[in-house]
């Protein structure tokens, strides 16, 4: 049982933690959102008065509360991280969820979430520039969003997303993380790294050894952390432009 439950722990970590000889994080304190006329979001909120936000948009019919849950609280210390649910049901458990395509409507859905969020923790969160993380099926709207919206999104992490990326819509301007198990298909995104490389953005492959998909391995929290410290390191590109989304009102 105790086996078990270490298992676990390991293929859902997902961290800005510690290195691997550090003690790992104490489990996250997340909070459930609600949203009006919407599913609700899961929240871990920052701890040092930061404003950063990190959106988090897990995979088809994956569950939401996973990866936030092993964020710990090295993430709280450098942003607030919000999980958006995705909005279809999945035909074999309709509590899960899987992404459609309107990006607008999943654009719309993050915007009302991180409204939720600010008003729930009495403060207002920053959306002049998010970072946005997509495990699989939400690596590849992750991917589509930066582009949509590249000035919103200066940082975009995708973890083993089931296409290659594509340079086509991304600004020099992003800092675009891949990353994918050791024991995963590696072509997809390796050739994706390529891609990205060759077209002059700011990119970086990132392994997680030892992991399967949907899992992270015993050394994702290192990779991770790694991972969010390359993002922002002295270098990375500035902000593209001023982002000045119009505020979103929530239904009393």
């Amino acid at each position: 049982m105790r086996y078990h439950a270490v298992a676990l722990l390991a293929a859902s970590a997902l961290a800005w933690a510690a290195p691997a000889e550090s003690s790992p994080p104490r489990p996250a304190s997340y909070h459930t959102v609600r949203i009006p006329r919407d599913l609700p979001a899961f929240a871990l909120p920052a701890k040092t008065g930061s404003d950063d936000v990190i959106i988090y948009l897990h995979g088809r019919c994956g569950n939401p509360i996973a990866g936030i849950e092993a964020f710990g609280d090295s993430a709280s210390a450098r942003a607030t991280t919000i999980s958006v649910q995705a909005e279809l049901p999945c035909k074999k458990n309709p509590r899960l969820h899987r992404w459609g395509y309107d990006l607008a409507s999943i654009e719309r859905r993050i915007e009302a979430a991180i409204e939720a969020v600010s008003q729930s923790e009495g403060r207002t969160l920053d959306r002049t520039g998010l970072t946005i993380v997509g495990y699989s099926e939400g690596a590849a709207r992750a991917e589509a969003l930066g582009k949509r919206f590249p000035d919103k999104y200066p940082r975009v992490v995708l973890i083993g997303s089931p296409v290659h990326p594509t340079p086509d819509g991304f600004l020099t301007g992003q800092s675009i993380a891949t990353m994918v198990g050791s024991l995963d298909t590696q072509s997809t995104m390796r050739e994706g790294t390529r891609l990205l490389e060759e077209a002059g953005l700011r990119v970086r492959f990132f392994a997680l050894p030892g992991a399967r998909h949907g899992q992270y391995g015993p050394e994702g929290n290192r990779v991770l952390d790694q991972v969010f410290d390359w993002l922002v390191e002295p270098g990375a590109p500035p902000p593209i432009a001023p982002f000045a989304p119009p505020p979103v009102p929530i239904a009393r």
